[in-house]
């Protein structure tokens, strides 16, 4: 199959992941936050976009969301293999719908962290130190390619194995079941430390 553009963006476009709605929902809360970010930065100091961008970096309904589905997910094909049809209830909800609601709660709070940046430039106001805009830049560029990184991994490891290009080599499988397992054993790891030491915070 050949692998040109036009290829790689109908389909992306037709995967039930949706890129659409993540992009939209960027656009909405960037262009909200930029007018209100301009009002605010006038009376409170541009120190509120840099509150707005750390709040933003990793909400927790956004991380519970996108723990649970990738643990579901490389689970799934460390057990079972790559990913034949998304028909089935469970791989619906943990592997479209889970990751559309992450995307797109993700997208809306990485438009916010856009659209108060944007306002900080246009506003005037010096930031105080540590902080400069290269900071800024540097914080939103991260958040928006960790927001990408995330959508091409959700349509990668969703993608119809039986059809996809390069899916049907023979080392692919086995070699995709593996990777998947180490994902997932670094998920977990991952989530029963963040659980220690969100217990030891509370003590």
């Amino acid at each position: 199959m050949n692998l040109n553009f036009t290829y790689l963006a109908t389909f992306f476009k037709e995967h039930p992941v949706s890129f659409a709605s993540m992009r939209n929902a960027f656009a909405f809360f960037a262009v909200i936050a930029f007018p209100l970010g301009l009002m605010a930065f006038h009376d409170f100091h541009a120190q509120l976009a840099i509150d707005i961008i750390n709040e933003n970096r990793a909400p927790r309904t956004f991380q519970i969301i996108c723990s649970v589905s990738l643990i579901f997910l490389s689970a799934y094909v460390a057990a079972r293999g790559p990913i034949t049809s998304l028909k089935g209830r469970a791989i619906r909800v943990f592997g479209v719908y889970f990751p559309n609601a992450a995307l797109g709660i993700g997208a809306a709070y990485v438009g916010v962290a856009w659209g108060a940046f944007i306002a900080a430039l246009f506003s005037g106001i010096p930031l105080p130190p540590p902080y400069t805009f290269g900071v800024l830049i540097r914080e939103c560029l991260l958040l928006l390619f960790g927001l990408l990184a995330l959508y091409t991994f959700f349509v990668l490891v969703t993608v119809n194995a039986s059809v996809a290009p390069g899916y049907q080599n023979p080392s692919f499988r086995p070699t995709m079941r593996v990777l998947a397992a180490l994902f997932c054993f670094a998920m977990l790891g991952r989530t029963v430390l963040l659980l220690v030491i969100s217990l030891g915070a509370t003590k």
